[in-house]
């Protein structure tokens, strides 16, 4: 049976547009909640970037809107995704932006470069659920294909010292990460719990981590991250001002986050 061909519209952004048409997962508000959350943390303006598993780029073209002197780099296994992304590139250009950004059809474990500054990912994480009849979606959304131990050891393989890594990943399975992440010598600097509302357990959490030197081991007991939580929408027993009130239904907090990208914030 052929791969089925998914036609979507466009997601148009305040200074950029991403196509998604065929691409394995299209836009989500997680992903861009994610994607400005990066974005509050001090970067040098001069990063080196990667993105792993950049589907419709949509992390990099929000990162890139802030940080325009950057050089990013996104991977993906599949390749319409690439297209789609590359599509978004040719917009982007279009428009008049002008930051270095290139995407590749390439393994993220067949990566040897060693210079980046950051590293961000919404990687695959549904490692014990149903795996769905779509190929494509399969592998960008299950870890038959990457684990994360191999992810997070390649990363520390491709990063600098002290880089910094940003992770999206199942709130379920936040111990599993932290262990994997102390295994391999990352210190954890902020962890934040992403829920869909107040009434809601969090289904997410975002992580910000930094790359440590192998020979000054990181101590657990010394640093603990900052951890915290946003909502991304107004719950309906909400009764809270109507001043603050969106088109999206966000909360104050994500409204905040997104209102340089989302047009009618």
């Amino acid at each position: 049976m052929g791969q089925q061909k998914t036609n979507r519209n466009p997601f148009v952004f305040k200074q950029f547009t991403v196509f998604q048409d065929n691409v394995a997962l299209p836009v989500t508000t997680d992903a861009c909640l994610f994607s400005a959350w990066i974005t509050q943390h001090q970067l040098n303006p001069q990063s080196y970037i990667l993105d792993i598993g950049s589907g419709t780029g949509i992390l990099t073209f929000m990162v890139a809107q802030k940080l325009s002197n950057a050089t990013f780099l996104g991977l993906d296994i599949h390749n319409a995704s690439i297209e789609a992304a590359n599509k978004s590139l040719s917009h982007w250009k279009e428009t008049g932006l002008t930051t270095q950004i290139h995407f590749k059809n390439q393994n993220i474990l067949e990566l040897t470069h060693s210079e980046f500054d950051v590293v961000m990912s919404n990687p695959p994480f549904f490692n014990n659920q149903l795996e769905s009849s779509n190929i494509d979606r399969n592998q960008a959304r299950h870890t038959s294909e990457l684990t994360l131990e191999n992810l997070i050891f390649t990363i520390k393989g491709i990063i600098k010292h002290e880089g910094s890594l940003f992770l999206m990943y199942p709130f379920q399975d936040k111990n599993a990460l932290i262990s994997v992440l102390k295994k391999f010598n990352f210190c954890i600097e902020k962890i934040t719990e992403v829920a869909a509302n107040t009434l809601k357990s969090p289904h997410l959490i975002f992580v910000y981590a930094i790359k440590k030197d192998e020979n000054n081991p990181v101590d657990p007991i010394q640093k603990l991250p900052i951890q915290n939580r946003i909502n991304l929408y107004m719950n309906p027993l909400d009764n809270s001002d109507t001043n603050t009130k969106n088109h999206y239904n966000l909360t104050p907090q994500s409204a905040e986050l997104l209102k340089d990208y989302y047009i009618k914030l």
